[in-house]
């Protein structure tokens, strides 16, 4: 049986309204993404689907602070079913596209 992948977008509409009473938890992550350590960590953000988790990591990503603090950045989207190559190809698709516009357009 062969089985194909779903693939899944991410819309995000960029509107702040969806934030009101989240300026804490955005503030909170923000200051453990920035936190100045030698150690690599991971930040989780889960939940049931609807609650706003896409849309509050694409606010993360795209944050002022974020963007001037790594100098690379890939976003993907991961389905239940997924293929490890592929999110790997991706990632790296998605960093080398981002080194190149910070290049060319900097």
């Amino acid at each position: 049986m062969v089985r194909t992948l779903r693939r899944t977008t991410s819309y995000v509409d960029d509107q702040d309204y969806i934030f009101v009473g989240l300026q804490d938890v955005v503030r909170t992550l923000l200051d453990e993404l920035l936190k100045a350590e030698t150690r690599r960590s991971v930040v989780s953000i889960y939940g049931m689907g609807g609650l706003g988790k896409t849309t509050l990591a694409r606010n993360l990503y795209n944050s002022p602070n974020i963007v001037n603090s790594f100098p690379t950045c890939a976003w993907i989207c991961v389905s239940l079913e997924y293929n490890t190559m592929d999110l790997l190809r991706n990632i790296i698709k998605s960093s080398c596209n981002c080194c190149i516009e910070q290049t060319t357009f900097a």
